[in-house]
């Protein structure tokens, strides 16, 4: 008995500090573990598509932008008169075209009635011609200087044998004759473009 109780001592503290250094391998395993599987988290990056996800988008205010509105006249306005014989927006589709000679009327006929039954006035954009109907609108030009006005007819004429044999095809308002620059010459070479046939006979 005395040989083995110091066997039984030492047998016993070697297993006492066995357990012990188990239980500190033991722990300190767990606490590794601990520490890794609680370890610092990474927060969920916020994308500007999530934080606007659940946002209503403000629409950009619309801007109205007002047409520009050019005002209508009876004719194209020349300091301070209004030509109501030009017509703001002259149509460009000619419906017929003829090329002869241009004269202008004699002072004697101001005021006389026109074969249309209307007065003639030298101040105003008319014409006479021996077959286009009252009430047509056509652009004489001068082909010698390429200016050209817009006349209407209200007349018939003009006749005679020069008339003829000049092919003499329009007759002008003097009015008409200053803007095309043939007063001093008396005639001028033209073509004669109908824009609006008259309702006339």
């Amino acid at each position: 008995m005395a040989t083995d109780e110091p066997g039984v001592t030492s047998t016993g503290a070697f297993l006492s500090s066995n357990a012990i250094r188990h239980c500190l391998l033991l722990a300190g395993t767990l606490a590794i573990g601990a520490c890794r599987s609680t370890g610092p988290q990474l927060l969920p990056s916020v994308t500007a598509a999530s934080a606007s996800s659940d946002s209503v988008p403000t629409p950009a205010p619309s801007i109205e932008i007002e047409p520009l509105v050019t005002p209508v006249t009876d004719g194209l306005v020349t300091g301070d008169t209004v030509d109501t014989h030009i017509w703001e927006s002259e149509p460009t589709l000619v419906l017929h075209s003829v090329v002869g000679e241009a004269t202008y009327y004699a002072d004697m006929f101001e005021g006389r009635l026109t074969a249309s039954g209307t007065r003639f006035r030298q101040a105003d954009m008319v014409a006479a011609h021996r077959g286009f109907p009252f009430g047509t609108v056509v652009r004489v030009t001068n082909l010698r200087n390429d200016r050209a006005v817009t006349v209407t007819v209200t007349d018939r004429g003009p006749f005679g044998a020069i008339a003829e044999r000049r092919n003499t095809i329009i007759d002008v308002s003097r009015r008409a004759a200053r803007e095309l620059r043939f007063i001093a010459a008396g005639r001028t070479p033209v073509r004669v473009d109908v824009l609006l046939w008259g309702g006339g006979r």
